[in-house]
């Protein structure tokens, strides 16, 4: 990956927004973007070592359109200088209006500015900026991988688990447990140096196995609660179904706690899938589950067709978005569906706004059917009950939300595994010598904890092939 070119980028999320961000990072891009901006004034670009960035609102003088020359466009201009930015190199962040036509210009100007003052510089790739921070020591490759979750993220549990490694303790807890593998195996080697002198023992074989199994013991306190990221990123989806006006749109903000969804009167007002987590008190602690709003189905399917089609496909599992628990809302002031057949149609019967009067077709009998829920989305009557059910209907196959919880992606958990199974091995072959002083098979022991650094360094990017890396930030954000 090519380090020495200043690299430019959109860093904002795609689409119209009032305000964009364009980023440019590469050695010496502050003064090689300086001639850009039609007062600088405010642009600190002194020596390295006594430069300092700042913020400074200024203009950027852009070719105009057709025959209209240069116009100067207004921006808030930031800099940050290296050695002490977020890539290791000088950094430039224009915010303007989120207009993504304005946003491109903004990076082909920047660009052709750089080579016109004899800088090379070009379009960042995906995640380069990130993959710069990490090749300048800014940040280990776990924290890199924490980037990636933190843009991807689309709950709470997701983004918990990118503030864990973006905070750094896993590459941290990595570095420590190193230290302590690089110590005794530096011990192990000096008493193979020694083989010839019986009265000179580096380690003993007992301090040995009691320092092997003391750092097993750190690992696997870490570890423990650990979970695929996978599956944390795989929430179960419950799914809110029913006919058009069934209040699910009005139970959908009750649940959350917001307005998310917009409610009204007419039929058809929701005419998309809206997902969004929500935390709820399982048998076991706190979890995480993905709420899903549907577009009404009208008897008769014909009308809007082309409304459903993403509701469908998330009920129907298409491209694995499995509906894990089905809610049917049905308002109280409604009968059941003639067909309607509750080991088909849902999981769990609703029967919504309650503050009309009783359901129809349920027995009032001061409590309620098995597998079925009454509630009022507009006093709260039932919500917690709702909540209590969902949890217990999902439960087992929603990610725990607890704050020490390690959400290990394949290859962080598949680095931690081979140290484990490599530190495993070495207690066993120094198990072998028994009451015995010595180590039996001092050179086979210093192989298995060669393997288990192998492991840790791999964990925090140090000796990582060139393709391993491309492709972990091959699969960032571009401006990231």
């Amino acid at each position: 990956m090519e380090s020495s070119s200043i690299i430019v980028a959109i860093a904002s999320p795609s689409g119209a927004a009032p305000r964009g961000l364009v980023r440019a990072s590469g050695p010496g891009a502050i003064h090689a973007l300086r001639s850009a901006w039609k007062d600088a004034s405010g642009l600190s670009v002194d020596e390295p070592g006594r430069r300092r960035g700042g913020t400074i609102a200024t203009r950027l003088e852009m070719p105009g359109a057709g025959s209209a020359g240069r116009v100067a466009v207004p921006v808030l201009l930031g800099t940050f200088a290296a050695p002490r930015s977020y890539t290791g190199e000088d950094i430039v962040e224009v915010q303007s209006c989120g207009h993504p036509a304005l946003l491109e210009r903004i990076v082909e100007e920047l660009i052709a500015t750089a080579r016109r003052n004899g800088a090379s510089a070009g379009r960042a790739a995906p995640g380069e900026f990130t993959a710069r921070a990490f090749l300048n020591g800014r940040i280990d490759l776990t924290q890199a991988e924490g980037v990636a979750t933190a843009v991807a993220a689309r709950s709470d549990g997701e983004r918990r688990a990118a503030q864990r490694l973006l905070s750094g303790r896993l590459g941290t807890d990595a570095r420590r447990w190193s230290e302590e593998i690089v110590a005794c195996l530096a011990l192990v080697e000096a008493g193979i140096d020694f083989t010839d002198q019986e009265d000179v023992v580096a380690i003993t074989a007992p301090e040995l196995a009691r320092r092997l199994d003391a750092l097993r013991g750190l690992i696997e306190v870490e570890r423990r609660g650990e979970m695929p990221l996978e599956r944390l990123q795989a929430a179960p989806r419950v799914v809110l179904t029913g006919r058009p006006n069934a209040g699910k749109s009005s139970l959908f903000n009750a649940l959350l706690g917001r307005e998310r969804a917009v409610v009204a009167a007419v039929a058809g007002t929701t005419r998309d899938a809206l997902v969004e987590p929500i935390a709820l008190e399982g048998p076991a602690g706190a979890i995480e589950v993905l709420l899903v709003d549907l577009p009404g189905v009208a008897d008769d399917v014909a009308t809007e067709r082309s409304g459903l089609a993403a509701a469908l496909d998330v009920v129907a599992g298409r491209e694995g978005e499995t509906a894990d628990l089905r809610l049917c809302c049905v308002p109280c002031d409604q009968s059941l569906p003639l067909d309607f057949d509750a080991s088909r149609d849902c999981t769990l019967l609703v029967r919504t706004m309650a503050d009309r009067g009783p359901p129809r077709g349920v027995e009032s009998s001061g409590r309620e059917q098995s597998g079925v829920v009454t509630v009022s989305a507009r006093t709260g009557q039932g919500l917690e009950a709702l909540r209590q059910a969902i949890a217990a209907g999902v439960v087992g196959g929603a990610p725990s939300l607890g704050a020490e919880a390690l959400a290990l992606a394949p290859r962080q958990r598949f680095a931690l595994d081979e140290c484990v199974a490599a530190l495993d091995e070495a207690a066993g072959l120094v198990a072998v010598a028994g009451a015995h002083e010595s180590i039996r098979q001092p050179e086979l022991v210093a192989a298995r904890l060669r393997e288990a650094l192998g492991g840790l360094e791999s964990l925090v990017g140090r000796f990582l092939p060139d393709d391993v890396l491309e492709r972990i930030f091959s699969s960032f954000c571009i401006g990231k």
